[in-house]
């Protein structure tokens, strides 16, 4: 397992201006100038989002790896010779079996992220500065 701040740093040192990244999209024509990752207020949106898909997808893959080894094979089996296209298997048979597992991920992987802190503390350092707040302060004197 990695730990957050591990995985935050590398996170912030591949999407920097001048990381792997950003050299990676320019040296394939994609951008013309790099993406400020973590500096613009979008874009530190769109990495955080990418930074806890990938914490998050190996552990939750664990889950549903053990929940479809369970399954028995004969009720595929019985399935494929009643005729029932593999599509089919797949929507009305292993979904409904891996109900349990899709609720536990989706529990788990929702109460991680309400507890998000450390990834976004360490890759924008509490988030990228955003525009100045056009109210006005009211003065109490």
């Amino acid at each position: 397992m990695t730990s957050l701040v591990a995985y935050s740093v590398l996170f912030k040192s591949m999407f920097a201006y001048d990381g792997v990244i950003n050299n990676a999209l320019m040296f394939l024509h994609i951008i013309d100038s790099p993406i400020g990752w973590i500096s613009d207020p979008f874009w530190a949106k769109v990495l955080i989002i990418l930074a806890i898909t990938w914490r998050w997808t190996g552990y939750n893959m664990v889950f549903y790896l053990a929940a479809l080894q369970n399954i028995d094979q004969s009720i595929y089996e019985s399935a494929r010779i009643d005729g029932v296209p593999p599509w089919a298997r797949f929507l009305y048979l292993t979904i409904p079996m891996l109900k349990p597992v899709i609720l536990f991920t989706t529990v788990i992987s929702t109460i991680g992220t309400l507890q998000l802190f450390d990834e976004v503390y360490n890759i924008t350092l509490g988030g990228p500065p955003t525009r100045p707040s056009r109210c006005r302060s009211i003065s109490t004197t």
